[in-house]
């Protein structure tokens, strides 16, 4: 019954939920891996979290952006209770500043299938599905820091 309930509440537009009814409506390694990836965005130097409406298909997210730069998220944290994701938009320049090849295959996997919009492309993973939760981070944190303020 609590997943029913934090899913309207992921799915309700015109009620903002909490943090704690987001996260309780990812079960499994999902939701560990939702928790862990979430603990270690926030830990940053600087981070803000926020939970903001995103519309279909995100709906209620969780968007980090540096404190001085709000209006410019550099990490989505979307839980989705059927397919929680991280999202991580790139500009060309950061992505051509990527060591590739340092990167984990599962990073470079998700960087490939980005979607190109508005000058950015938009990498997602799928939480619980094996990709370390530490690089998805760690490359958010690396873009945080070559988004211009």
């Amino acid at each position: 019954m609590p997943t029913t309930v934090s899913r309207a509440a992921w799915l309700d537009q015109f009620t903002t939920p909490t943090d704690a009814m987001l996260v309780s409506g990812v079960s499994g390694e999902m939701g560990t891996s939702l928790v862990e990836v979430r603990e270690k965005l926030r830990a940053v130097e600087g981070v803000k979290e926020r939970i903001d409406w995103q519309g279909v298909p995100w709906r209620w997210t969780f968007v980090y952006s540096r404190t001085q730069a709000e209006l410019d998220p550099w990490a989505y944290l979307v839980p989705d209770p059927t397919r929680a994701l991280i999202v991580v938009p790139l500009s060309l320049p950061m992505l051509e500043a990527l060591p590739m090849r340092k990167l984990s295959r599962s990073i470079r996997e998700g960087i490939a299938r980005a979607t190109g919009v508005g000058g950015l492309f938009w990498a997602e993973w799928e939480l619980g599905t094996g990709t370390s939760p530490s690089d998805i981070v760690d490359l958010a944190t690396a873009s945080s820091v070559a988004t211009p303020a």
